[in-house]
């Protein structure tokens, strides 16, 4: 995760929100504020940066669902690179699953645009 967050802030018209804006972003951001066209923007340092510490410290705020919460309170394990490469390799088809899940597209659209790429491709008449 980037160690600046950009943030931005209102346009240089708002004087008493720029106010605040700079107020709470003077002196204490490694860069800004600044102008950004129109209007302000800072860029002020994140806390964490280390997306697997980032979920462990953070998912209680995720708004997943009452069950998601329940069964992520008892047992949650946050899996990152070679971690989740082995998670695939045991699990049948979960290779595909996330692949697809990732890409996402719906099964349906997936299919339609293979279907007009393998349609469109050149002949390989010899």
């Amino acid at each position: 995760i980037p160690r600046l967050e950009k943030r931005e802030g209102p346009p240089l018209d708002e004087e008493s929100h720029v106010e605040s804006f700079l107020a709470k972003h003077l002196g204490g951001d490694l860069k800004g504020p600044r102008l950004t066209g129109w209007r302000w923007t800072a860029y002020p340092s994140r806390r964490l940066v280390d997306a697997k510490e980032l979920l462990v410290i953070e998912w209680r705020r995720a708004r997943l669902g009452r069950l998601i919460h329940e069964a992520a309170s008892k047992s949650l394990e946050v899996l990152v690179d070679e971690e989740v490469e082995a998670l695939l390799d045991r699990i049948e088809g979960y290779r595909r699953h996330l692949a697809e899940f990732l890409d996402g597209r719906p099964p349906w659209l997936r299919a339609y645009q293979e279907a007009v790429r393998v349609e469109n491709r050149p002949s390989q008449v010899g």
